[in-house]
């Protein structure tokens, strides 16, 4: 669920087509720390509106104050739909199954959430959103896919670091373009970077601030980027870089203007449509005559200018002028009304639009993909050509701005036939999520994208007068035309016109005469026999190297064979005896993988000892363990660990552990590369000083154990542990700590007990009556540390539930019950830390399940 519980789908829908990429930039600008603190995953700044989309929609609960108190004061509609309206129409599209059209999903979504962050949601609008999402709903336009970038910037010099992401970034930069939709996948710090050049040049100095403040591990970038601002700052009244694209025109708030009725001019929007007793225009600009633009979006600002109501009476006439249809949004010029009367309709408008105001849709494809143009173009008008009440332009990804001829239906392919008009790059400003351009507009390019048939049908208009279908003759002109490549028949034309011909439908036999026309090149028939030849040649290379490895395969079975025929020879002179131990113990292995492999090898250690103690004829004698008495050391555990790779917090977290186990009487079972020296060190924090004992193949029986078990005030460490049976030679202190775990009462000062594991093939699986009595912590977990309430909850979980396949699952209940009263004596920070830890090495569960 997203905000107040709502539909995560539907939220992100409203959020998609309700939200401008700009107010959602600000929004994690302004809120970024707020929205930490609440637990908030925005430590870095997502880039790209659709990240930014799915980061709004994934905060936790308790961010939804401050999602409502900021857009409650930032998001602002002049006259949002009503609700019910707003439910009827979703419902009614989704019941239809039909996509809303894009004018109408924007201000619905709108509307909708300028509801949904108002004090009082409105509980059937709550309902609404509440719901599964059905029908066939418009989805936003999809930014376009990105390669997989490292996730580490190193400030050095290099060719690696160029990819095809931040080439696109530097080339929207150069261009003027935002970088934004490019970003989303580059490494942290290099997107901060890009944006905050972006930032310098489009003069927003809190987001170059922002950029400067999230660069502060890269003090080389940090102070490029700031240098690069504070002389940006200064050379930027004297020279302004040309760009591509829609320019955004800021919509000046600092001041009320004076407007002069004769020369200004209101762009403002129709808030009801005819036959209504009266029509009105609701301006939000004012245009002066040097053409700097003024916001009225407050009713405040209309005010002043337009009293009472800040709106303006359309006209009169119900024949002409003719009235502005309810959403229309235009230019025009206003007149007060005569006399002195202090009411609603003291304005009017003075005439007919002045000048129009296009609203423009963005399109998912380059201007070098013409078809898919068309095509996405075609869809849009035909889906919207009943609820359009202003003109379109369309921005395509690479910048080139496109129109709708006048007179053109453009939901048909005979509307591209002319051509569309287009522009580099034109002045725009936003209004309530979408993007405005007034008129008029400056003079236009022609941009190609009509059909091939109409390319044809322009390109023979001259050579076949009435045919309505290409006869062979022209066909053969035509692929003559093309290979000449005449004068008027431009490359890019010539191109679409060689690689699309077969689609055409009234070409009957093209496909043919033009691959017989072909064949009789001397050029091309040349350069399929080349790549006939040349296929030859690989598919014989790879034959001989397949040959080859079929030798050598073939030689290395006879090897191997040999090998066998060897080995079965040394097999059967063994003793019988001997030779059915080990068949047995291998037939196991294969049942009892790892656990019997160690057992396997051991037991072969002992059969070797057998063999040079049976010719010897003395007797049998199994390996002795290695003590040694270490002294205490002063240096801090935490030194230890750090300088064995583990980091800070890490390593404070594994100490709580350690202790933890100590105190509740456990073993400590630690595994790792460095396990040994992490034990040793460990041990040596006693102030009595430390008793190593390692462990060897093939130990079985140590009498000095007993005496460890009972009387020994020094840490007692076992390295290797598991390389022989521990419950066999160390089974004293087993029952040891047992007895202390089931006897909580007994005060006496016990060692602390430490093992390391060996990660030997000959490693054997600790017995289950060990592991119910030890604590385990790996030196190489990836631990992601937990909150302080979530620890509190979990513990209280495991307390009245079973802890199913979890770290305490494998434990004893006596040794349970007394680790969780040491647990709940720590403090809610330290609990967390070990917690944190036991849960990260909760894998020791499936160990228990190999034993």
């Amino acid at each position: 669920m997203a905000y107040l519980r709502i539909n995560r789908a539907r939220f992100e829908f409203l959020l998609g087509f309700g939200i401008s990429d700009d107010e959602l930039r600000r929004f994690f600008m302004d809120k970024r720390t707020p929205l930490i603190q609440k637990g908030g995953k925005v430590q870095n700044v997502p880039r790209g509106n659709g990240a930014r989309i799915q980061a709004v929609a994934s905060l936790p609960p308790a961010a939804d104050p401050i999602l409502r108190q900021w857009f409650s004061v930032n998001l602002s509609m002049l006259d949002p739909v009503p609700v019910n309206d707003v439910v009827e129409t979703f419902h009614m599209y989704e019941e239809a199954n039909e996509q809303l059209p894009e004018g109408d999903a924007k201000r619905l979504s709108r509307s909708s959430l300028i509801h949904l962050f108002s004090e009082n949601p409105p509980q059937l609008l709550m309902d609404f959103l509440r719901s599964p999402m059905g029908g066939n709903a418009i989805e936003p336009d999809p930014e376009p896919e990105k390669p997989q970038m490292p996730q580490a910037l190193p400030e050095v010099a290099g060719s690696s670091l160029l990819n095809p992401a931040l080439a696109a970034s530097l080339v929207a930069i150069v261009d003027g373009r935002d970088p934004d939709e490019f970003v989303a996948e580059l490494p942290p710090p290099l997107a901060s970077f890009i944006t905050g050049l972006h930032a310098v040049r489009e003069n927003r100095p809190e987001e170059v601030q922002s950029a400067i403040e999230e660069l502060e591990n890269f003090e080389k970038s940090k102070a490029l980027l700031a240098d690069y601002a504070a002389r940006y700052t200064k050379a930027m009244v004297s020279a302004t870089p040309a760009a591509s694209g829609i320019h955004l025109i800021s919509l000046d708030d600092r001041e009320q203007p004076e407007f002069d009725f004769a020369k200004d001019e209101i762009i403002g929007f129709c808030t009801r449509d005819f036959p209504e007793n009266a029509v009105f225009v609701r301006p939000f600009a004012i245009r002066k005559e040097n053409g700097s633009f003024f916001s009225l979006e407050t009713q405040d600002r209309r005010e002043d200018i337009f009293p009472i109501s800040g709106d303006v009476m359309a006209f009169q006439g119900r024949e002409y002028p003719k009235q502005p249809k309810k959403n229309e949004i235009g230019i025009w010029r206003v007149s007060p009304n005569p006399g002195t009367d202090r009411h609603r309709t003291n304005y009017h408008l003075a005439g007919v639009k002045k000048a129009q105001v296009y609203e423009v849709r963005s399109v998912p494809f380059k201007s070098n993909e013409p078809d898919l143009v068309r095509g996405f173009i075609k869809e849009q008008i035909a889906r919207e050509c009943t609820s359009l009440v202003n003109p379109l332009l369309f921005l395509l990804r690479d910048g080139l701005i496109l129109g709708c001829p006048p007179g053109k239906d453009l939901s048909k392919d005979e509307g591209f036939e002319q051509g569309l008009p287009s522009w580099r790059a034109l002045g725009a400003f936003r209004f309530e999520g979408r993007i405005l351009v007034p008129a008029p507009l400056p003079e236009s390019e022609q941009y190609e994208c009509e059909t091939l048939a109409s390319s044809l049908k322009k390109f023979l208009s001259s050579k076949r007068p009435d045919s309505e279908k290409l006869t062979k003759a022209q066909l053969k002109y035509l692929q003559d035309a093309i290979s000449t490549g005449e004068p008027h028949l431009n490359a890019t034309r010539r191109a679409r016109l060689l690689e699309e011909l077969n689609f055409l439908e009234e070409s009957e036999g093209a496909v043919e005469l033009l691959l017989e026309e072909a064949m009789k090149d001397k050029h091309i028939t040349a350069r399929i026999d080349g790549l006939v030849q040349a296929a030859v040649t690989e598919q014989t290379s790879r034959k001989t190297e397949l040959t080859e490895e079929v030798a050598q395969l073939e030689r290395r079975l006879m090897e191997l064979k040999g090998k066998l025929a060897k080995q079965e020879k040394e097999q059967k002179a063994l003793p019988p005896s001997l030779s059915k131990a080990i068949k047995d113990s291998a037939v196991k292995a294969t049942h009892d993988a790892v656990g019997t492999l160690g057992q396997v090898l051991l037991f072969k250690a002992l059969m070797d000892n057998l063999g040079e103690t049976t010719h010897a004829e003395g007797p049998l004698r199994t390996p002795a363990p290695t003590f040694r008495i270490t002294e205490p050391r002063a240096t801090p555990l935490n030194v230890s660990l750090k300088a064995l790779g583990v980091t800070s917090k890490h390593a404070r977290a594994l100490e709580i552990v350690g202790d933890l186990a100590f105190s509740a009487g456990l073993f400590l079972v630690i595994e790792g590369t460095a396990a040994r020296l992490a034990a040793e060190a460990w041990a040596s924090t006693n102030t009595n000083g430390s008793m190593v004992l390692e462990c060897g193949v093939g130990v079985t029986d140590v009498p000095v154990v007993a005496e460890i078990a009972s009387n020994e005030p020094r840490s007692v460490v076992i390295l290797d542990a598991n390389l022989s049976p521990i419950d066999v030679y160390a089974r004293h202190l087993i029952d040891n700590v047992q007895r202390r775990i089931s006897n909580p009462a007994d005060e006496r000062e016990h060692p602390r007990i430490l093992m390391s594991l060996s990660a030997s093939i000959a490693g054997l699986p600790l017995p289950r009556d060990v592991e119910a009595v030890s604590v385990w912590v790996s030196l190489e977990s990836n631990v992601e540390f937990l909150d302080q309430e979530d620890v509190q909850a979990r513990l209280e979980y495991m307390e009245n539930e079973e802890a199913d396949k979890s770290w305490a699952s494998v434990l004893w209940k006596p040794a349970f019950k007394g680790l969780m009263t040491k647990l709940k004596s720590l403090s809610a920070e330290d609990a967390a830390l070990a917690v944190s830890v036991l849960e990260a090495d909760a894998h020791r569960g499936d160990r228990a399940v190999l034993n």
